[in-house]
C-alpha cells in the first residue's frame, strides 16, 4: 500500500527542499527551482511508465486518468503564470 505513494512523497520533499534552500540562498532561487524540476521530471516518467504497464496488464484506465490531471495542472500553472505576469 505504501508503495503507491513513495513518487508523491518524493516529489514533495524534493519540492520542499528546493525551497529552503531558495529561502536560505535568494541568490540561487532560480536555480535550485530549476533544480527541482529536473529531479522530479524522471520521478513522474518512471512512475508513469509504471502506470501504463499495469493498465496493460490489468486493462484499467488509471494511465488515462494521470494524465489528465498532469494535462490539467499544466494548463493551470499556464493560467496562473500569465495572470501574474500581467502585474508585475
Amino acid at each position: 500500500m505504501m508503495k503507491k505513494y513513495i513518487p508523491s512523497i518524493s516529489i514533495t520533499l524534493v519540492l520542499i527542499s528546493c525551497q529552503v534552500l531558495g529561502l536560505i540562498y535568494r541568490k540561487y532561487s532560480t536555480s535550485f527551482l530549476y533544480l527541482g524540476l529536473i529531479l522530479i521530471t524522471p520521478i513522474v516518467i518512471l512512475s508513469m511508465i509504471k502506470l501504463r504497464k499495469e493498465d496493460k496488464l490489468n486493462g484499467t484506465k488509471e494511465f488515462q486518468s494521470s494524465l489528465y490531471r498532469l494535462l490539467f495542472i499544466g494548463v493551470a500553472m499556464l493560467v496562473i503564470y500569465f495572470v501574474t505576469i500581467q502585474y508585475m
